[in-house]
C-alpha cells in the first residue's frame, strides 16, 4: 500500500472515532419535545368576513376589541359567534387574493361556529 493511501485511511479512522459519543450522559437525557402548546379555544364576534385564496378573513370582536383572524374556508355570517383554537401571529401581512395588507392576522388551526 502506497505511503499516501495510508496516511488517507489513518485520518478517516480518526475522524470516524472522533464522531461517536460514548459518555453516559449524553445517552439519559431525553431528546427535545418539538411540540406546540395551545390554550383553550377563544371566542369572538364576527364583524366582518372576506374569502379568498382557499382562506376565510374574519375581523372579531372579543373583550371590547377587534382583530382579524383567518382560518380555511368556512362558512361564517355577520354576528356569528366563532371559536377557534391554536395557530400563529403574522404582522404586516399581505393577501394578494384581497389586494389588501393586515398589519396583525392570526392564522388558526380551526374555527367553530358557535351560534
Amino acid at each position: 500500500m502506497k505511503p499516501c493511501t495510508r496516511l488517507l485511511m489513518l485520518v478517516i479512522v480518526i475522524s470516524l472515532c472522533g464522531c461517536s459519543d460514548f459518555s453516559n450522559e449524553s445517552k439519559s437525557k431525553e431528546p427535545p419535545k418539538n411540540e406546540q402548546v395551545q390554550g383553550p379555544p377563544t371566542t369572538g364576534k364576527v364583524i366582518n368576513a372576506m374569502h379568498g385564496g382557499g382562506y376565510t378573513y374574519m375581523q372579531l370582536e372579543s373583550s371590547g376589541r377587534q382583530f382579524w383572524i383567518a382560518s380555511s374556508v368556512v362558512n361564517v355570517k355577520r354576528n356569528d359567534i366563532v371559536s377557534w383554537e391554536g395557530g400563529s401571529v403574522m404582522t404586516n401581512f399581505t393577501s394578494y387574493a384581497l389586494n389588501r395588507k393586515f398589519d396583525e392576522i392570526h392564522f388558526v388551526n380551526s374555527v367553530t361556529i358557535v351560534r
